[in-house]
């Protein structure tokens, strides 16, 4: 990832954290390099486009990231929380849940400071 994305794997799982990031080829890559459990994508700070573009994700663009990754289930973060841009602190997670009604994929919400337990599979 472009800013600092990493991934943890403990007995088996795997957990990729994509820190701030842009699109481009690296999610590919990464998924097809390594088996990804859990996605944390960033979804929010993308407006003015021709500036934030460079550094983060819109909704859509951690969708389609996610599934270049070939990740099981994606966490959508970095939304929400403070005013980093222009677009509404609300639009984001809007936008995702849109997308997820339209995908039905694996995407799990979690409200800040909410804790939630992952099972292990296999």
């Amino acid at each position: 990832a472009l800013w600092g994305g990493f991934i943890l794997k403990y007995r088996g799982f795997s957990i990729y954290f994509a820190g701030d990031s842009a699109a481009g080829p690296h999610f590919k890559e990464i998924g097809e390099r390594y088996d990804i459990d859990v996605a944390l994508m960033p979804i929010g700070a993308y407006r003015p486009e021709f500036i934030m573009k460079h550094n983060h994700l819109n909704p859509q663009e951690a969708y389609d990231a996610f599934k270049q990754l070939r990740a099981k289930l994606m966490i959508p973060m970095h939304y929400g929380t403070f005013k980093l841009s222009d677009e509404p602190l609300d639009e984001p997670l809007q936008w995702m849940r849109k997308i997820a009604k339209q995908h039905q994929e694996e995407i799990l919400f979690i409200k800040p400071g909410e804790v939630h337990s992952i099972i292990a599979q296999g």
